[in-house]
């Protein structure tokens, strides 16, 4: 309940352990457990309860197994909501992906190499690494464009750039 109230944007939430079986709103007293059960609320309004059901109501219904509940003030919750997730259309071209196997010097640190890389280009979607041995390494780099298809000379003009940045600030190669 409390990740889908925080996706949601609900914060500051307070869960109270009513004191009392009258403390629960309406006429929902018999409902729930009074030891297992939880109010939420934010800035002292109650959104809903959430808990296991009474004993006696579960052995009237003859439940074998506990059953948990949640009540929830949908039109308050979304009252509460502060943020709402915006949708990122997939892109309609295809990503060029390329594993390139660069040779380093002994005890490099590849978090900069990375950094480094996605400077290089805005067209620059993923990074990531493959594989490790000795000193070489081996990275996938994935280019796209969301409003056109990438050409071979464009994706080999950022791989040079690429190339040229490591080799200048971190002293490695493209391994042949």
């Amino acid at each position: 309940m409390e990740t889908l109230l925080k996706e949601i944007g609900v914060s500051d939430i307070i869960y109270n352990i009513p004191a009392k079986s009258g403390d629960f709103e309406g006429s929902w007293n018999h409902f729930w457990h009074p030891k297992q059960t939880v109010s939420l609320s934010v800035n002292g309004v109650n959104l809903g309860f959430m808990g296991k059901i009474h004993p006696t109501l579960a052995q009237n219904f003859q439940l074998k197994n506990d059953l948990y509940l949640a009540v929830l003030n949908v039109e308050l919750i979304s009252k509460y909501a502060k943020s709402l997730k915006h949708f990122v259309p997939i892109c309609p071209y295809p990503a060029v992906v390329e594993d390139l196997t660069l040779e380093f010097p002994p005890k490099s640190y590849l978090s900069p190499v990375i950094e480094e890389i996605y400077k290089a280009s805005i067209l620059i979607r993923n990074v990531e690494v493959l594989d490790r041995y000795q000193n070489s390494i081996t990275l996938r780099i994935s280019y796209q464009d969301e409003k056109r298809n990438l050409e071979g000379e464009v994706v080999q003009k950022i791989r040079n750039n690429i190339l040229q940045i490591l080799k200048t600030k971190f002293n490695c190669s493209l391994k042949e």
